[in-house]
C-alpha cells in the first residue's frame, strides 16, 4: 500500500479457504415396512451449517422424511427399494448430491398366515380354515397368506405351503411375487 508521499507499508494477511461441503454417507441400512427407521447422515467440509434436503421428496412415498438436520427417519409404509437423492448445503451456498437407497423388507413373513414368526403346516391349517369356515380370522396382513401370488386367499395358498414344506425344492411362499 502507497499513499499520496510514496510511503508505504505492507500488512500480512491471511484468510482460511473451507473444504467445499462433500456428503460422506454412500449407503443405507435396511428398514422394515411398519418399523420406525432412523438413520443420521454424515457430511464433511463446508461453511457454517450444514441443511440437508431430499431433493425430490422421494423418501415421504415411503413413509419417510429427511430433516434439515440430515436425519431420515420414519416408519415405512411399503416394502421394496427407497431411492432417493440427499443434498447437503452450507451456508455459502455450497451443495453436494448423493443418490442413496433403502432396503425396505416387509413386514410379515410370507406364509407366516398364524403370525407366529415360522412357516409351517399350522399355516396351511389357517388357511383353510380361514377359507371354509365363516368367521375364521383371516392372515395379518393378508399378503402374508396370498403366497402364490394371486390376489386371493384360497385353497391354492394352503397346498402351496404345503409343497414348500414337504417337497424338496418347491419354490419359496411369494418366490413369484413382484
Amino acid at each position: 500500500m502507497e499513499d499520496a508521499q510514496s510511503a508505504s507499508a505492507d500488512k500480512p494477511f491471511s484468510f482460511t479457504i473451507n473444504p467445499a461441503v462433500a456428503i460422506t454417507t454412500t449407503s443405507m441400512p435396511s428398514g422394515t415396512e411398519g418399523e420406525a427407521y432412523s438413520y443420521q447422515l454424515i457430511s464433511s467440509g463446508g461453511t457454517g451449517a450444514i441443511t440437508w434436503s431430499d431433493l425430490d421428496s422421494d423418501l415421504a412415498a415411503k413413509g419417510l422424511a429427511l430433516s434439515s438436520s440430515g436425519l431420515v427417519s420414519g416408519t415405512p409404509t411399503t416394502s421394496g427399494t427407497c431411492s432417493f437423492t440427499a443434498v447437503a448445503e452450507d451456508s455459502t451456498g455450497s451443495n453436494d448430491q448423493q443418490p442413496l437407497s433403502i432396503e425396505i423388507a416387509a413386514g410379515y413373513i410370507c406364509g407366516d398366515a398364524d403370525g407366529n414368526g415360522i412357516v409351517e403346516i399350522s399355516d396351511a391349517v389357517f388357511l383353510v380354515t380361514f377359507v371354509f369356515v365363516p368367521g375364521s380370522p383371516a392372515p395379518d396382513p393378508l399378503e402374508a397368506g396370498d403366497v402364490d401370488c394371486n390376489e386371493i386367499i384360497e385353497v391354492s395358498d394352503a397346498v402351496y405351503l404345503i409343497n414348500y414344506i414337504f417337497v424338496p425344492g418347491s419354490p419359496e411362499p411369494c418366490a413369484d411375487c413382484p
